[in-house]
């Protein structure tokens, strides 16, 4: 009868330390899904607090092309942007902002080519439902006599594939990152401002 009492007692025993160690599981657990909501909320605020005012992007790199000019020539993007400065508008031969900007374009081409690594016109979007081909942007060229090549872009998604929607626009492009992008007309002192700011200086300096 004894070996018999003592046999509940020992399971009794047992029972009751695996229901204590049951409960410690669970508080630990519990306590460990705590931590871990807490440890998340600390994350994810941190990682907030970093990216709204501490994080800087870096330096913008324009999208590569190889087009071909009005005179049958190519180009390569690689050719101008790995080093120096270069100039690049995206425009459309019926824009009446893009035909104003013209003359400026000209004088600034003529003050600063000599400094310049590339200075290009590329053309070959749409406005409304009208898009430019070639013959539009040789047309366009000729009618400002500019001296500078105009590309043609024959799928039309440059433009749009650098972030822009309206002409004309403007990227400079130093030593292969974006430096400066603008959209709408500006005057020649604006570009030269641009360019001046940037290391490039007029033959006349």
């Amino acid at each position: 009868m004894a070996s018999k009492r003592r046999r509940k007692q020992l399971l009794k025993q047992d029972r009751d330390l695996e229901q204590r160690m049951g409960h410690r599981r669970e508080a630990f657990n519990d306590l460990a899904r705590k931590v871990g909501v807490v440890a998340l909320a600390i994350l994810l605020v941190g990682s907030g607090v970093w990216y709204f005012f501490l994080y800087e992007p870096g330096p913008e790199r324009p999208e590569p092309w190889r087009l071909e000019d009005t005179e049958g020539n190519l180009h390569d993007s690689d050719d101008y942007y790995k080093s120096g400065v270069t100039l690049v508008e995206f425009f459309h031969s019926q824009c009446p902002h893009c035909n104003q900007q013209a003359p400026d374009l000209n004088n600034l081409h003529i003050d600063y080519r000599e400094n310049l690594s590339g200075f290009f016109s590329i053309g070959g979007f749409k406005l409304g439902s009208n898009r430019d081909d070639m013959q539009d942007i040789y047309d366009f060229r000729e009618a400002h006599g500019s001296g500078w090549p105009h590309l043609y872009d024959i799928n039309g998604d440059l433009m749009g594939d650098q972030g822009f929607s309206s002409y004309p626009s403007f990227i400079l492009v130093k030593d292969g990152y974006i430096v400066w992008k603008q959209s709408g007309r500006l005057s020649y002192d604006e570009l030269a401002a641009v360019l001046e700011q940037h290391g490039v200086h007029s033959k006349f300096e």
